[in-house]
């Protein structure tokens, strides 16, 4: 089943429109924040997903997973957090996607 489920997860990652505006974060818990770098002057789109019961000014450590190809990437990683998480297969862990402002074929 597990094996299902990440195959049926790599195939929508894999399968993502390129070309398209990356839309505003939509998932429930999550917030995404718009920078733009001193140092190369590009936009940078991040998308932070904290895990349930996460309080900002709390004292509890959590280990932080880093998604390269925000865009895409980082929505099928927060589902299988949740999905796994269900079972307790897998430890409360922060998960930072990091984008680019826009995504289209033209950055490339």
């Amino acid at each position: 089943m597990l094996r299902l489920f990440t195959l049926s997860l790599l195939t929508l990652v894999l399968t993502g429109r390129v070309g398209a505006q990356a839309p505003p974060v939509s998932l429930v818990g999550t917030q995404q924040y718009d920078l733009k770098s001193t140092v190369n002057g590009h936009e940078y789109r991040l998308y932070v997903a904290p895990p349930e019961g996460y309080a900002a000014g709390g004292t509890t450590r959590y280990p932080v997973l880093y998604v390269l190809d925000g865009h895409f990437a980082f929505p099928a990683a927060v589902a299988a957090r949740n999905y796994l998480g269900i079972f307790g297969e897998l430890e409360d862990v922060i998960i930072v996607g990091i984008g680019t402002g826009t995504y289209s074929r033209d950055t490339w």
